[in-house]
């Protein structure tokens, strides 16, 4: 089977995966984009940009963008540091007091530094572990809020004006731990994964937010161009957060100095 088929065929499954009657509740897309230059020796730098949508496909979930630095010491250490930015659509809300409050967009900003230690064996095998620590915060908004009935702007009896909702600053501290297999397929150059990924929060007593599982398939197309095909599962640990059944899709450039 050629590459492409194969790509083809991978891609199909994956889509039946999302599709299945277990995730048509709560699918959705992402999408990225990355760009990795080496600058010198161990040094390199990186930047992507995102997509994802909502659950059920239901219009557009983020726009986002990130920049950062690796070294990399020896072989089998890598170390990271790096910035996203996040504009994220909310869900529409009910307030405790029976008010609507519509789905609006808030910016989040997201520092991150990480060690990943891998090794891999002459077979194809590979396996990582990478430990990330972020801080994530927003400001403060004002944002509209409707009469649950009949989706009327509240208005303040006093003032006559509109009575919005104050959405509280947030600032989250997190331990993300990753740990993934990877295995390069000899003669097709494809390469399956599996991942585990725990969200830890450091600021409610190390209490596990989410766990996101994933499988998929890399493929390096040329030695600057690749791309990723997978599927990924997200268990929230909270009450009333929805799981989610993504598909995902990412693109990768690699630009290198030139060897004198």
């Amino acid at each position: 089977m050629k590459h492409t088929e194969v790509l083809i065929a991978t891609l199909a499954v994956l889509v039946a995966l999302t599709c299945s009657n277990q995730s048509t509740q709560a699918q959705s897309i992402w999408a990225s984009a990355q760009t990795d230059i080496k600058f010198y020796k161990n040094f390199s730098g990186y930047v992507e940009a995102e997509y994802r949508t909502q659950n059920r496909l239901d219009g557009s979930a983020r726009w986002g963008g990130a920049f950062g630095l690796e070294y990399k010491p020896i072989k089998y250490l890598k170390t990271t540091i790096g910035y996203n930015f996040l504009y994220d659509r909310s869900e529409d809300e009910i307030t405790k007091k029976g008010h609507l409050i519509p789905a609006y967009w808030l910016p989040r900003h997201r520092f991150n530094v990480a060690l990943t230690g891998s090794y891999a064996w002459d077979f194809g095998l590979k396996i990582s572990l990478r430990e990330r620590y972020q801080y994530t915060f927003s400001k403060s908004k004002e944002v509209s809020k409707l009469d649950k009935d009949t989706g009327e702007q509240l208005i303040d009896p006093v003032t006559g004006e509109e009575n919005l909702e104050l959405i509280k600053a947030k600032q989250k501290h997190q331990l993300r731990s990753r740990l993934q297999l990877d295995y390069e397929i000899p003669n097709i150059r494809l390469e399956p994964f599996l991942s585990c990924e725990l969200y830890n929060s450091l600021s409610a007593g190390f209490a596990i937010d989410k766990v996101r599982y994933s499988t998929g398939l890399s493929y390096p197309i040329t030695k600057m161009h690749s791309i990723k095909l997978y599927y990924l599962f997200e268990d929230f640990m909270k009450a009333g957060k929805r799981d989610s059944h993504v598909i995902g899709i990412g693109y990768k450039l690699k630009i290198r100095p030139k060897k004198k």
